[in-house]
């Protein structure tokens, strides 16, 4: 805390220094590792289940319910290459527009989130525990969530259909190299000239890279019914091998790659979101606010802290016999119970927070027949002292006819938030405070009432 408090920059760096300086929680590095390790095993798993399935699907598409004769088996171009590729052209498209016209809202893809979906319910199977949720937790929060996760999840979703794609490129390969194919077309309603712009369509950017492609005559030489052209089937096959290369795996795997470049550039860009729950008991501590500060009058003037601290740990003089008031202003119950045990003959004042418990102290004070001999205000040294402090302070020093004892306590909790240098500071904040509103400062002790122990102090204080 220290050394990220001393950081300058934003509170978002601080808490990145904090989080680098802070030792390493083994058990939670070795849950991360065990998720991150099952959720790689089942996206291979998928990618191999989407290999079968692609295989399959070439499988049946080319030979499973073509028309067999002497000659080889018949297959319409078209009708396979539309099974083979449609779904994924549409699911691509339909990213890819996501992506561009709603970049804020859209997802890394239906595979993704359901391979994430299935990698939750199997990580909260494997083992249960603390150290697992908040781990499991941790990487749900960066692939399910922002612009890292949009991205990683759609290089999950790539990575299913780049299964599928290879599977059907490498059963149609093995089916073209092991049995003969006769390409054809029929229509109904189209003419020979829709085919032929559609088979020059798919050929412009094979025959771009050199490959050889179906022209005219051999589309027109394709139609069927009726007897087919020898001579053109390494054609057709060469465009159908490409078509799945290039209108296919290629996109996927450049997509992929796309999509790990912005998902690292991301990473890097993407701020914290400093207004989640896990962050919000670090604001106080880190946030520049949190600096010690001094109590200012009402001339706009520092109070400078006294040139010498009270020795607070001793006990301040004895005070006199009377009627003992307490007070706690703007504390919380304390861990021993309030009043303390050692104060079980004093007048309770209760616990006050707010301007009206104030004027209703304040009027209780100046009412009672027994005029207090001494008021024991409580005070938290977690809070900073400000204005409205002191002018308590000096209302309750006013209302009171004799002493009025300030009793310091939260020290130990103030020491782990902020530490023992800044601690001190605060500690010089309240005892500046109060010697502005008139308390004496032998008449000031810090007593932890959170730590049981101190009991004769306290009865002291409170006296006989």
């Amino acid at each position: 805390m220290t050394r990220a408090r001393g950081t300058p920059g934003s509170l978002e760096h601080k808490i990145i220094i904090r989080a680098e300086t802070l030792a390493a929680d083994q058990r939670m590095q070795n849950e991360l590792a065990r998720l991150w390790r099952l959720l790689r095993r089942l996206s291979y798993v998928a990618m191999v289940i989407a290999a079968i399935a692609g295989a399959a699907t070439a499988r049946t598409v080319l030979a499973g319910a073509a028309a067999n004769s002497a000659d080889g088996i018949t297959v319409n171009f078209f009708w396979a290459l539309a099974s083979l590729l449609g779904l994924h052209i549409l699911a691509f498209v339909v990213w890819l527009l996501l992506v561009i016209l709603l970049p804020s809202t859209a997802q890394g893809g239906i595979l993704g989130a359901l391979l994430l979906w299935l990698w939750r319910q199997l990580a909260a199977r494997v083992a249960t525990g603390r150290q697992r949720a908040a781990a499991v937790a941790a990487i749900v929060t960066i692939w399910g969530q922002g612009r890292t996760g949009r991205w990683l999840l759609s290089i999950l979703s790539h990575g299913v259909w780049a299964g599928y794609l290879f599977g059907a490129l490498a059963m149609t390969f093995a089916l073209l190299s092991a049995q003969r194919f006769n390409f054809v077309w029929q229509t109904t309603i189209l003419d020979a000239g829709a085919y032929t712009a559609l088979t020059a369509g798919l050929a412009a950017l094979p025959g771009a890279l050199g490959l050889t492609m179906p022209g005219q005559t051999a589309v027109l030489a394709a139609q069927w019914p009726g007897p087919v052209a020898a001579g053109n089937e390494t054609l057709w096959s060469t465009l159908l091998v490409a078509a799945l290369l290039l209108y296919g795996l290629l996109p996927r795997l450049l997509a992929m790659a796309a999509c790990y470049a912005l998902a690292r550039r991301a990473a890097r860009t993407t701020p914290l979101d400093v207004s989640q729950a896990g962050y919000a008991r670090l604001i106080p501590l880190l946030a520049p606010q949190v600096a010690a500060t001094q109590v200012i009058d009402p001339d706009g003037a520092a109070t400078p802290p006294p040139a010498t601290m009270p020795d607070l740990p001793h006990q301040p003089q004895p005070p006199p016999p009377g009627p003992v008031y307490l007070l706690g202003w703007e504390i919380d119950t304390p861990a021993t119970g309030w009043p303390p045990a050692a104060a079980n003959h004093v007048h309770d004042l209760g616990l006050c927070d707010s301007r009206d418990d104030l004027a209703r102290v304040v009027s209780a004070l100046r009412e009672d027949s027994q005029s207090p001999a001494r008021l024991v205000v409580v005070v938290d040294l977690r809070h900073t002292p400000d204005r409205g402090v002191t002018a308590a302070l000096q209302a309750l020093q006013n209302a009171c006819a004799h002493r009025v004892f300030l009793l310091f306590t939260g020290a130990a909790a103030l020491q782990d938030r902020l530490g023992q240098s800044d601690a001190a500071g605060r500690l010089a904040d309240w005892v500046a405070a109060g010697r502005q509103a008139g308390v004496e400062p032998y008449a000031m002790a810090a007593i932890d009432l959170d730590t049981p122990g101190d009991e004769a102090r306290l009865a002291r204080l409170f006296g006989p």
